[in-house]
Order: structure tokens, then C-alpha cells, then sequence
């Protein structure tokens, strides 16, 4: 009879058993940086396959990057307009590759709204003559990309717009104008694979500047505001303050509501009126299996919407810990394999982007 092998199992290993069970076991990736300039880079968005965008810093810009397990993080180069190079952020990435962000002009100081398609090849996405600035925010499996434009007129005004990149030059309109009562205008600022926009929207009800999460079906042109969220007494925050930040394929919006997180949940699947719920964090993002992501008293945390289990606490997962990492800051993105991303401080003290996945 063959004899198995003697393990030991010393008080670590059997910490970490102890925790695998617990919270599940964790592999964290430091994404590294860009040559040339300081070791700085942050995460904002991570595709099904596991690619990573964000922006890096090099010795003259801020550059959008893509990381892949593989090759690690590269350059999606830098946009060149009337003969500048620009800083660029990217914050969206399809399975196609398929990237969308945005760049600084030196020239007007607003954004351009830029995508990156093969994951390179920078260019500008089409806009309106009359644009001061744009940002292209999110992007969805078909190639619909939600994002912003701020126009000229008698005071400078933003509109939701989704561009489809399958049509070349296609301005495909979006969710603007808003209805009166959400002002008008507002911010796209994510997009699910059926085409629908959550984003915000600028009112003024006695309070300047406040912003109304919304949902919208640009299809159907149908917009409802997120307002079932009662503000709490002595914030001294607007009636409407607020912002949605995901929405997954179920039509769930977390964002932020008076000061607190919020999930909202659709009456139907393609519904734009639902009911809103408060849950304990700041959230970021929501994948289809109802996983949130954001920050928790100063520090990145994962939150089961199914389960309602307390958050948990990132930076504090055993492999974290034995990574060295001093601490994980923010959780801006989940993808359906609950892989994570998000930028912390690492055992070299730099700021890095990172990605955590439940192995």
C-alpha cells in the first residue's frame, strides 16, 4: 500500500485554511506601472477575460494602459491632436477589446472622448461641433459606449450620449434632453448589454448643482428618475444629491444617494421604474450575480447583495496580507468571474492598481 505524504501543518497554514473557508481564497496581482515616470497607476475597469485598463504615469504624461496576466501592462498610446500628445485615462473594456476613455487637451482644457479599438490605436470618438469638452465612461459587449458632452450656449450644458462604434461616425443620441423635471441635462456613466444609461442628472430645486440619479432606455426614450431614498436630517445636502455609478445586465444601479450607498432594482427587465434600498458602502460597481464593489470606512470592500453578509474588507484577506500590500483604498470594477480591481498602496509603498481573484 502506497503511503501519503506527510504534511505539516504549521499555525499559518492552518490561518489560512481557516480563512479560505471563511472568505474564500484570494490571489492578489500587483498591475505594475509604465516606464519612464513615477511607479504610479490606477485601475477602472476589468472585461470578462481579465483585462485591466486604467492609467499609468510616464515621464511627460498620464497614459492609458491594458493589462493582461500575460504581457503584464502596456501603453494604448497617446492621442496626438494638432500636433500634441495628450494625457489620456481609460475606464471601460469589452471582451473584444474594445476601449473607451478620454483625453486632456492642453489646448482647450476639456476632454475628448477617445476609443481604443484592438486594444490601441487611439482615436476620438464623433461629437457635436459645438462641444467644449466630452468623455467617453463605459462600454457594453455590442460596442455601445455611454459617456458625456459638454456644449457651448447661453450657459455650457451636458448631455448624455451613446455612441455605437460599430457604425462608423454613429452619434446615436442617447438619453438627452432629459425631461424637464431632471433638468435637461446630466452625465452617462455606465451602460449594460441591453443599451440602457445610468447615469445623473443636473436639477435645480432651490439647491444649485445637484445631481438626480437616473435610469433611461434610450431605445424607447424612456428616463425615470432614482428617488425613493430618503435624505438624512443634518447633511446638509440637497433634496436630489446623488449620482449612479453601475448597472449591471439586470437592470441594478448602485451609486451613492444623500450621503449613503444605494441599490436599485428594476420592476422589471426592461423597466425603468424599480425600488432603491440602502446598503453599507460607497459603491463602484455590480456584476450580474449581484456583487458589489467600493469603499467601506476608507478601505475597499466586496458586498453580497444576495446574501446581505456584512462587506468584506479586501485589504484584509490573508493574501493580501502576506503580499505585503499596506493598504487597498478603492473597488472600482467586478466582472461575472468576481474578479476585482481597484488601486491600494503596495509593500513598496507605491500607489498601484491592482486585481484580486477568488481562486
Amino acid at each position: 500500500m502506497r503511503s501519503e505524504p506527510y504534511v505539516r501543518y504549521t499555525p499559518l497554514i492552518s490561518a489560512l485554511i481557516a480563512a479560505c473557508v471563511l472568505t474564500g481564497c484570494w490571489e492578489i496581482k500587483d498591475l505594475g506601472d509604465l516606464a519612464g515616470g513615477p511607479s504610479f497607476s490606477e485601475a477602472y475597469a476589468i472585461n470578462d477575460v481579465g483585462e485591466v485598463v486604467g492609467y499609468g504615469t510616464t515621464s511627460t504624461l498620464n497614459e492609458a494602459f491594458i493589462w493582461d496576466g500575460t504581457t503584464g501592462m502596456r501603453s494604448l498610446g497617446a492621442l496626438s491632436l494638432q500636433g500634441s500628445l495628450l494625457s489620456c485615462t481609460a475606464y471601460g473594456i469589452n471582451t473584444a477589446g474594445l476601449v473607451v476613455g478620454a483625453c486632456l487637451s492642453p489646448t482647450t482644457g476639456g476632454y475628448v472622448a477617445t476609443r481604443w479599438i484592438g486594444r490601441g490605436s487611439p482615436a476620438t470618438l464623433p461629437v457635436v461641433a459645438v462641444s467644449l469638452s466630452s468623455e467617453a465612461r463605459a462600454v457594453n459587449e455590442i460596442g455601445e459606449v455611454a459617456g458625456t458632452i459638454r456644449t457651448r450656449g447661453a450657459i455650457a450644458s451636458d448631455a448624455i450620449l451613446r455612441w455605437d462604434v460599430r457604425i462608423p461616425g454613429a452619434l446615436t443620441g442617447g438619453c438627452s434632453p432629459l425631461p424637464a423635471d431632471l433638468g435637461g441635462a446630466g452625465i452617462g456613466s455606465a451602460i449594460n448589454a441591453k443599451g440602457f444609461i445610468a447615469g445623473n442628472a443636473l436639477v435645480f430645486r432651490g439647491q444649485p448643482g445637484s445631481h438626480q440619479p437616473y435610469i433611461c432606455n434610450p431605445v424607447a426614450g424612456i428616463v425615470d428618475p432614482i428617488k425613493d431614498l430618503a435624505i438624512p436630517a443634518g447633511t446638509g445636502l440637497p433634496p436630489d444629491q446623488g449620482e449612479a455609478r453601475g448597472i449591471n445586465d439586470l437592470n441594478q444601479i448602485v451609486g451613492v444617494y444623500g450621503g449613503k450607498g444605494f441599490l436599485w432594482t428594476a420592476a422589471s427587465p426592461t423597466g425603468v421604474t424599480g425600488r432603491a434600498e440602502v446598503i453599507p458602502l460607497e459603491p463602484y460597481d455590480i456584476n450580474n450575480k449581484g456583487q458589489i464593489v467600493g469603499i467601506a470606512n476608507g478601505r475597499a470592500v466586496l458586498y453580497d447583495s444576495v446574501a446581505k453578509t456584512p462587506p468584506i474588507d479586501l485589504g484584509a484577506l490573508p493574501a493580501v496580507q502576506a503580499a505585503g500590500w499596506k493598504s487597498l483604498s478603492i473597488a472600482r470594477a467586478i466582472n461575472d468571474k468576481g474578479q476585482i480591481v481597484g488601486t491600494g498602496v503596495n509593500a513598496q509603498n507605491e500607489v498601484h492598481g491592482f486585481v484580486l481573484s477568488d481562486i
